[in-house]
């Protein structure tokens, strides 16, 4: 969501969601998202404005 690309580069989410899905042990497509949620809700309450906008993110694999 925009509460997410707001904060962070859209390169920079689809590199770390990409590479999420070739690690061995599971959940790391959940583990990637809580990370990229936490870091952009750190950058939206370190500014001068307290406000934090919502975050959402979904991924799923397609194809093989």
């Amino acid at each position: 969501s925009d509460g997410l690309l707001d904060k962070t580069p859209p390169l920079s989410v689809a590199q770390n969601i990409a590479r999420s899905f070739y690690k061995e042990s599971p959940p790391q497509p959940l583990m990637a998202c809580r990370a990229l949620i936490h870091q952009a809700s750190q950058l939206w309450v370190g500014g001068p404005v307290t406000y934090r906008d919502d975050i959402t993110i979904i991924a799923k694999k397609i194809g093989q």
